[in-house]
């Protein structure tokens, strides 16, 4: 009976394991976009956002977190105190990861755009060793929006 028992339980993990070796498989392609520096996505914005859209301004791959998007926002409106109109209408540098993107994006705008000044911004998360949101731009923004208070 015991023999029976390990021999229904091979048969079970052999048949599953058939199984996930057979079935078919998305590719990264299929499922996921290709971001590249010079693009301009739109992306899910805010209800106070007119036109927002995100230009991607660099891409870096570190060890502690992997791979890091960086972009610059525009088209939004963005709460701030310190700026003559209250608000501002671009954020030159967010960065985010290949998820995060994944999930706030609509349609490619445009292939290849002039890159805004992100310098600064990102040569500051640099300094500080900065991380990447994995929440939404959208989200992000708020967030943004909330510590400019």
């Amino acid at each position: 009976m015991t023999r029976l028992l390990a021999l229904l339980a091979l048969l079970v993990v052999a048949a599953m394991g058939i199984s996930w070796l057979t079935r078919p498989r998305a590719s990264a392609r299929d499922t996921e976009r290709v971001f590249r520096v010079g693009q301009e996505w739109r992306f899910i914005g805010r209800p106070g956002d007119p036109k927002p859209t995100l230009v991607i301004v660099r891409v870096d791959t570190l060890s502690r977190i992997g791979e890091v998007i960086h972009v610059s926002v525009r088209g939004v409106r963005v709460l701030n105190a310190h700026a003559p109109a209250g608000y501002v209408e671009a954020v030159p540098h967010l960065p985010f990861t290949p998820a995060a993107l994944e999930r706030s994006v609509t349609t490619l705008a445009a292939d290849s755009v002039k890159l805004p000044d992100f310098e600064a911004g990102y040569e500051e998360w640099r300094r500080a060793q900065g991380g990447a949101f994995s929440v939404s731009v959208r989200e992000a923004l708020d967030l943004a929006e909330q510590a400019i208070k």
